[in-house]
């Protein structure tokens, strides 16, 4: 659940630069007239762009800032498209979509925030449920340490190899203990 409340947050800080791009992704194409560029670009630099491109057949559409970059939609006839493009990559653009791909941004980050917000709420419901579970933590490690004695003293049993005339077995027992187990061995043999 972290890492999809981390991925989802991942997504909207991408798409907030695009928020405010006016029509839907799936717009943002060519036609036959005209060549199309979506990115962003230094905002110091478009100003001498803007006023070079006046009186020339090209839209410019900004519609969202990121630190210093403009987030923009730019629209040229084809007849002067490579002297725009090359006009961009002079000022510093930087081809970019926005991370979706069709409808409009603000429409696709009232879904994402949407899905965080079930995300947090299914984290807090599983905190919750953990949480009334460590009340039988006490009985869980007194159930783990009965097993594991248990588990021990088969062991101790795969230890022992016997026939009908001998009998070996294999071992360990305090040194507290190991002289009067020695006295019953001693004592039976």
């Amino acid at each position: 659940i972290r890492g999809n409340q981390t991925r989802l947050t991942q997504a909207i800080d991408q798409l907030k630069p695009w928020l405010e791009l006016p029509l839907p992704v799936e717009q943002i194409k060519d036609t036959a007239t005209s060549k199309v560029w979506s990115g962003y670009a230094p905002q110091r630099n478009l100003a001498n762009l803007m006023e070079k491109w006046k009186s020339l057949p090209v839209a410019f559409q900004a519609f969202g800032q990121d630190r210093d970059a403009v987030y923009f939609v730019a629209v040229a006839h084809r007849s002067i498209a490579e002297d725009v493009y090359a006009d961009l990559r002079a000022a510093g653009f930087q081809q970019s979509t926005p991370p979706l791909s069709k409808g409009l941004p603000k429409q696709r980050l009232a879904d994402l925030e949407k899905e965080l917000h079930q995300q947090s709420e299914q984290a807090d419901i599983i905190l919750k449920e953990t949480s009334e579970l460590g009340v039988h933590l006490p009985s869980l490690r007194l159930a783990f340490e009965m097993l594991s004695a248990k588990k021990a003293r088969m062991d101790a049993m795969d230890d022992i190899v016997q026939t009908r005339s001998t009998v070996f077995m294999a071992g360990w027992v305090p040194k507290s203990l190991s002289a009067s187990v020695q006295a019953a061995i001693n004592k039976e043999f």
